[in-house]
């Protein structure tokens, strides 16, 4: 998809740990979606500018970062076993633009 040009990666600083803005455009719509602090949290929704929906997470134990901080290895790569291969092809494009981002730095 993304040598389709059908979908943009792009890195953004200077945010949480876990931050994702996802933009979709169509013909008649602009449609943005921010999940934040955990992979699972969905902070806001923004139908054409006009925001439809917010969550912020205000309880520190609830940030994905202190879940996995409360993880084993052992924990975490039983965990990752179980992930079918094939759903995290996605990862790679990723990895690859978190190494451009690095070696920008360096």
């Amino acid at each position: 998809m993304i040598e389709a040009n059908k979908i943009k990666l792009e890195y953004i600083g200077d945010v949480p740990e876990v931050f994702v803005n996802i933009v979709v455009t169509t013909n008649s719509e602009k449609i943005e979606v921010v999940l934040k602090d955990n992979h699972e949290h969905i902070e806001q929704i923004k139908v054409n500018g006009e925001l439809v929906f917010e969550d912020r997470i205000e309880d520190e134990d609830k940030k994905v970062c202190n879940i996995l901080n409360g993880l084993t290895f052992k924990e975490i790569r039983r965990i990752s076993e179980m992930i079918p291969i094939e759903q995290l092809e996605f990862i790679k494009a990723g990895i690859q633009m978190n190494k451009k981002k690095q070696q920008k730095r360096v």
